[in-house]
C-alpha cells in the first residue's frame, strides 16, 4: 500500500462530510487507505462512517475513548500499512488528482524519506491563500503539518509527543533528518488547509510550546538564535493582530508567508 491517510474527528460531522468528499478520488484504490479515528462521538458520526465503509473497502474507522486529537493519531499510525502516511483533518481537503499523488510518491518510493513536504492552499477569512513549500529550518514548518507525508518508518518510531497539547507536530519535526525532508513544489496542490483551528485559538499556548520544544532540542546559540526568532515572530503577530482587521492581515500573510 502506498498511502494512508489518517482523519481524527469528534463531534464534528459537518467538517468530516468535506474531509470525505474530497477524497472520493482515492476511495476504491488498492493504493490508499483512510483511516477514521473517532473520540466517541455523539452526532451520528458512528453511523455515518459505518455507513460510509458499506461502499468504501479502504476506509478503517475505530471509535474510542482517547487523551486527546495526538493520541488518536497515534492510533491512527498504529493501524496504518501506508508507505506514506499523510494526518488530514476533519474539514480539511484532497485536492490534487489520484494520478498525479500516486506518480509524484513514487519518484520518492526507494529514496531515504523522513518527511515530504507538498504546495498547500490556506483557507484564512473566507480567502484562498496558495503557499509553496519554504526552505527548511527549525524554528518552523516549511509547509502545513497538512502537507507533509511522513515515511511510515519514521513515524512509527517517533509519533506524537502526548505532553504537548498544540505543537507536538513543531516536536515531531524537529526529530526529522534535515537529509530526509524533501521539499517539493513541482506539482499542484496537495490540500486545502483550514487556518483558524486549534492552534490559532490558543496561539499564547502554541508559542509557548514552541520555545519548550526548542529548549529540549537544542544548546548554546541555536537555542538562543531559534528562541528568540520565535519569540520575535509571537510579538510581531500580537501587535498585527492589535492594530488591522482580518482583511488586511490577510494581505499581509500573502506577502510573509511565516505569520
Amino acid at each position: 500500500m502506498l498511502v494512508s491517510i489518517i482523519t481524527v474527528v469528534k463531534n464534528d460531522l459537518r467538517r468530516l462530510k468535506k474531509t470525505v468528499l474530497s477524497l472520493q478520488k482515492i476511495y476504491g484504490y488498492s493504493e490508499f487507505e483512510h483511516i477514521i479515528i473517532d473520540g466517541k462521538s455523539n452526532d451520528n458520526t458512528y453511523d455515518f462512517v459505518n455507513k460510509l465503509k458499506l461502499i468504501n473497502t479502504n476506509i478503517l474507522f475505530k471509535s474510542s475513548n482517547d487523551f486527546g486529537i495526538y493520541d488518536a493519531m497515534n492510533r491512527g499510525v498504529d493501524l496504518c500499512k501506508g508507505k506514506f502516511i499523510l494526518f488530514l483533518n476533519a474539514g480539511d481537503k484532497l485536492l490534487i488528482s489520484r494520478i498525479e499523488l500516486v506518480n509524484k510518491l513514487k519518484e520518492y518510493y526507494n529514496v531515504d524519506t523522513d518527511i515530504l513536504c507538498f504546495p498547500f492552499q490556506h483557507e484564512f477569512a473566507g480567502k484562498i491563500i496558495y503557499r509553496k513549500p519554504m526552505k527548511k529550518t527549525r524554528d518552523k514548518l516549511p509547509t502545513s503539518h497538512q502537507a507533509m507525508f511522513f515515511s511510515k518508518k519514521f513515524i512509527k518510531q517517533h509519533k506524537y509527543n502526548l505532553l504537548y497539547k498544540i505543537s507536538s507536530d513543531f516536536d515531531l519535526y524537529q526529530a526529522a533528518s534535515f537529509a530526509k525532508i524533501h521539499i517539493i513544489t513541482s506539482c499542484n496542490d496537495l490540500t486545502r488547509v483550514e487556518s483558524e483551528g486549534v492552534a490559532s485559538k490558543n496561539f499564547n499556548l502554541s508559542y509557548m510550546e514552541h520555545v519548550q520544544i526548542i529548549s529540549i532540542h537544542y544548546n548554546g546559540f541555536s537555542k538562543f538564535y531559534l528562541i528568540n526568532k520565535i519569540i520575535l515572530k509571537f510579538c510581531i503577530i500580537k501587535i498585527l493582530n492589535c492594530i488591522f482587521s482580518k482583511s488586511i492581515i490577510l494581505k499581509i500573510r500573502k506577502v510573509f508567508y511565516h505569520l
